[in-house]
């Protein structure tokens, strides 16, 4: 490119690659201006900034659409540099452009379905939400209903069986929208409240509250809260992780021994770690290692097994920054490693 006016520098010459890249010629472009490949997608600005680094001699580096002779448009990567003769005089630019399209389309695609699965999220969300509250009213009006009914006085088996497979249903029903309340509690609320939480004052309180299943199961307990007395994150959710490991392991132990639950924390420069370990059933972990924090996931028969203590554990610590990794072996027990990132 030659300068002739400064705001239009006429181009002068252009290698093969550029010809089969435009579809112009050399002859047919020579002389011409960068305004030739403008069109009616061109957008305006990058052609006020490339005036402007024109006026001022400043390199210049910019993606732009541009249009061949065909008429087909074409993203493209130009980059501008002026040369100088001897004498300091600005007399030419050299221009280096590579067609970018294939990226570019696929940077369009991909930002068009992150959108599009935003947005189907958001209406996801929205509307579990109305489901979730909608049906909240009507079920605890069955639940009341079924808790006054006096089974005492009703003497037909059929209506009493018929009674009882409606209460089982009902009371299902409403545990499993308690469920999914919980989740999306946890993926509606990204900005949770954080503060410096005790382990030790947090296994105390879930301890009182699942005494009597310790009490039942014969589990042994041993916590050791010193090397790593607490960490910051929400004491809510850290009650809930304490519940459903505590409680898993005495759900899931061997029934020739009685459980025995190690729970202690370590640090290291990155990290605030949690662990929990039992001496239960364990996992097959070839078998399970891709589903065990999946929603509804369960790997063992158990009556009270709903699948979904280990997915709210999950996404409890996912949401505030945390991980959580799964060390098994069948028949000899489980151990989860709950990392905490340490403030700096």
């Amino acid at each position: 490119i030659q300068e002739q006016d400064p705001s239009h520098p006429s181009i002068v010459y252009v290698n093969k690659t550029y010809e089969k890249m435009t579809g112009y010629t050399i002859d047919e472009i020579k002389g011409k201006s960068r305004i030739l490949f403008k069109g009616d997608k061109s957008d305006e600005i990058v052609f006020i900034r490339l005036r402007e680094a024109f006026q001022t001699y400043e390199p210049i580096e910019f993606e732009a659409l541009n249009y061949r002779k065909n008429g087909d448009d074409y993203w493209v990567n130009i980059s501008l540099i002026p040369v100088v003769n001897h004498k300091g005089e600005y007399t030419h630019w050299i221009s280096i452009q590579r067609d970018t399209t294939m990226r570019k389309l696929r940077e369009l695609e991909r930002e068009t379905l992150v959108k599009d699965l935003t947005r189907t999220n958001q209406e996801l969300k929205q509307f579990s939400f109305i489901i979730s509250h909608n049906m909240l009213a009507p079920l605890t009006n069955l639940m009341a209903i079924l808790d006054l009914i006096d089974v005492a006085h009703i003497t037909d088996p059929t209506t009493l069986k018929l009674l009882d497979g409606f209460r089982t249903s009902t009371y299902h029903l409403n545990n499993t929208l308690n469920d999914l309340v919980k989740i999306l509690v946890i993926k509606e609320n990204e900005n949770i409240e954080q503060s410096w939480v005790s382990f030790q004052d947090t296994f105390k309180i879930v301890q009182q509250s699942v005494q009597q299943k310790i009490e039942d199961s014969g589990a042994m307990i041993h916590a050791n809260f010193s090397t790593a007395p607490g960490c910051n994150f929400s004491q809510a959710y850290m009650e809930s992780i304490f519940f459903n490991l505590i409680t898993n392991s005495i759900k899931y132990a061997k029934k020739d021994r009685k459980p025995i639950i190690f729970i202690y924390s370590i640090e290291n420069e990155h990290y605030t770690q949690l662990i929990f370990e039992d001496n239960g059933l364990g996992f097959n972990m070839t078998k399970v290692q891709n589903k065990i924090f999946g929603l509804y996931q369960k790997f063992h028969n158990h009556p009270d097994s709903k699948g979904i203590g280990l997915y709210l554990v999950h996404s409890q610590v996912s949401s505030l920054g945390g991980s959580i990794e799964v060390e098994s072996e069948e028949n000899e027990g489980t151990k989860f490693i709950i990392s905490f990132p340490r403030q700096a």
